[in-house]
């Protein structure tokens, strides 16, 4: 078996697979019953698995909605999820790295208050400025376009008090992020143990872990 992969994050030392597991680099070239890897090594292949994501596509959409797509990077979303140009309009699902369900969550529940209460979203302006000095923040050099949706554990605990506090809404417990963020850490750690850990909730900032 082979596990073609490009990611930096991943230390293959804490992968600890299987002996039958070889990490290969990206794939260069599919044949008849072989692949030709990167580094220029060819192995025999009978069933290929693809755990490639997804691209945005919203094609569907009206162009008066005012959505682009550009490698990945969804045009104009204010708090990433805001068209900035149709505010009674969102779009979820584009922070990939972050914890979904959570996520969608705080969203929604920031959504319905600003169509309630035009006040707790700034003029168009204000948020394409805010788009546009976010890009240039995460945007770096050599970064692709969709990296403007990855953040870090720590940029998230402060996303979900952000929308919290700019709506006036209960904010997530901050035990989540926190689970979220070991969680996180531990898959890259120790890859074929971390799904038998066991969280406990201990209260909104605590947790303790378990082996199952």
């Amino acid at each position: 078996m082979f596990l073609s992969h490009h990611s930096e994050k991943v230390d293959e030392k804490n992968l600890r697979l299987p002996v039958n597991v070889v990490t290969k680099p990206d794939v260069q070239e599919l044949r008849a019953h072989s692949v030709q890897f990167i580094d220029d090594t060819i192995e025999d292949i009978d069933t290929i698995v693809y755990c490639t994501g997804y691209k945005c596509n919203y094609s569907f959409m009206d162009e008066s909605c005012g959505i682009t797509v550009d490698d990945g990077l969804v045009f104009p979303l204010y708090q990433y999820f805001i068209n900035a140009n149709h505010t009674s309009m969102c779009i979820m699902g584009n922070m990939c790295y972050s914890m979904q369900f959570p996520t969608f969550d705080i969203q929604v529940r920031f959504f319905v208050k600003t169509l309630t209460n035009s006040n707790i979203l700034p003029n168009k302006s204000a948020m394409l400025a805010d788009i546009e000095e976010q890009a240039k923040k995460k945007l770096t050099v050599g970064k692709p376009k969709k990296a403007y949706f990855r953040t870090t554990s720590d940029e998230d605990a402060d996303y979900y008090d952000r929308l919290a506090a700019m709506a006036d809404i209960t904010p997530l417990p901050k035990v989540l992020a926190k689970i979220h963020a070991r969680a996180a850490w531990k898959i890259t750690e120790n890859f074929p143990l971390f799904r038998e850990d066991n969280y406990t909730i201990i209260d909104h900032e605590n947790f303790v872990v378990s082996r199952g």
